[in-house]
């Protein structure tokens, strides 16, 4: 069964280690790789973007910041329920708090290192292929 992750983040570099990451680690991950998420909530109504299962979300981001982009989807009684992990090249434990006090799954900071992105992307395939996306770790080697 595949599952359908939308990744937001400004940085092409990033996108594409992300994107190579997912498709090594299993064809079921399908993943869609936005620069920015100015139209994300008119794109899901309209049905341009499919409903993702899960949406990794980059929290430094010119047009929009990922914290506003988080309370937007939160505060969406369509789209409240799919789980967010807040992608960062941050390590603060403060962004990682400020993301589950805003209603994300999880807090993942950006693996420098394709193993690590690969191992961070196993876990949540494991979890999506349980169907309880919400047992994701919390404090384990990657989320916090």
């Amino acid at each position: 069964m595949p599952y359908h992750i939308l990744l937001i983040d400004d940085d092409q570099d990033d996108r594409d280690f992300f994107l190579d990451a997912a498709a090594v680690v299993s064809n079921e991950l399908i993943v869609t790789a936005l620069q920015n998420r100015l139209n994300l909530i008119s794109d899901l109504i309209s049905g341009e973007l499919q409903l993702p299962d899960l949406i990794f979300l980059d929290i430094n981001v010119p047009e929009m910041d990922g914290w506003t982009c988080l309370s937007n989807l939160k505060e969406n009684v369509h789209y409240a329920h799919i789980p967010v992990i807040m992608y960062s090249t941050s390590n603060y434990q403060e962004d990682a708090k400020r993301a589950n006090a805003g209603g994300a799954l999880s807090f993942l900071s950006k693996p420098f290192d394709f193993k690590d992105l690969k191992e961070a992307l196993n876990e949540v395939l494991k979890m999506l292929q349980t169907g309880n996306i919400s047992n994701l770790p919390v404090n384990s080697k990657w989320f916090k």
